[in-house]
């Protein structure tokens, strides 16, 4: 489901690898360079919540330890 949704927000492309023995191919994908760009944004936005929730935590443990 995510898979699909990634190519029909062509984020991704996908193709048909050859099987290597018995069974059907496999679908491969890989990201566009559109894909690459939300990836990174992604990765930069999850930096800024990890910074919001470490300096959260080292206030809420402050706080726990002056009970």
């Amino acid at each position: 489901r995510v898979l699909r949704r990634l190519e029909r927000d062509h984020l991704a492309v996908s193709d048909h690898a050859e099987s290597e023995g018995r069974g059907p191919s496999r679908k491969v994908y890989r990201l566009t360079d559109e894909g690459w760009d939300a990836l990174c944004w992604w990765s930069e936005n999850l930096k800024g919540v990890s910074e919001l929730i470490d300096t959260f935590q080292k206030r809420y443990e402050s706080l726990e330890r002056k009970k």
